[in-house]
């Protein structure tokens, strides 16, 4: 993992970029992520989120990823111009 955190090729920025929004998607998504794998491994039903929480995940989620995105981009092309 150290040498990806180089960000020297575009293989480096692509698993970066995957990574994020993985973590980006299950964030956004978790409200139908949660009840769907309480369901599967047979745990207590799960209750159903108010959209104001959801709005408030969402939030979150885009203030944590959406930076990482855009960092990896700019050390990507800081990379390539050495």
């Amino acid at each position: 993992m150290a040498n990806r955190a180089r960000l020297e090729n575009l293989a480096d920025l692509v698993f970066w970029w995957l990574l994020f929004s993985l973590f980006w998607a299950f964030a956004w998504n978790a409200h139908i992520i949660g009840p769907w794998v309480d369901n599967l491994m047979g745990w207590a039903p799960h209750a159903v989120d108010s959209m104001r929480k959801v709005e408030w995940r969402r939030m979150w989620a885009t203030g944590l990823c959406l930076p990482g995105i855009i960092c990896t981009g700019i050390l990507y092309l800081r990379n390539r111009r050495k």
